[in-house]
């Protein structure tokens, strides 16, 4: 007589043999390659390398809150370095939602000598009246 062990060790054997070979023949049937990545998924055309993916740029740089933005970058590096500059222009810029909203700024300033592009970040929880200088400086070489 058979041990009832092994007959249930073996059914369960042939069963998964059989799922195994059923899931086998199913893809080998698929048309195409399937081919996954865990990239494409968050993967955007508009990623940048600063500040990560999704950014969306302002169609408005002459918007009045975008310039008071730029007009805080400038006025706070001012306080941080101790170099005189006057906002001139918002070149550019682009925003990203985080738990506020991060401006990444091209900016044309003036130290009263020269006119230079300088890249701004700027954190800002309009509800809180919080803003943040998190970077500011020159774009020598730099295309937005």
């Amino acid at each position: 007589m058979p041990n009832p062990i092994q007959i249930i060790k073996s059914q369960h054997t042939n069963n998964s043999l059989q799922r195994k070979q059923q899931r086998h023949a199913a893809l080998s049937t698929f048309p195409y390659p399937l081919v996954v990545s865990h990239f494409t998924s968050s993967y955007s055309g508009r990623c940048r390398k600063i500040s990560g993916c999704r950014m969306d740029t302002i169609k408005n740089v002459n918007d009045p809150h975008v310039i008071q933005i730029a007009k805080f970058a400038v006025s706070e590096n001012k306080m941080r370095s101790k170099i005189k500059l006057e906002l001139v222009a918002v070149v550019r810029g682009a925003t990203k939602v985080v738990s506020g909203m991060n401006y990444r700024l091209l900016l044309k300033a003036t130290d009263g000598t020269a006119t230079n592009l300088y890249r701004a970040i700027v954190y800002e929880k309009a509800w809180e009246g919080y803003k943040k200088l998190a970077y500011f400086e020159p774009a020598q070489g730099y295309s937005y």
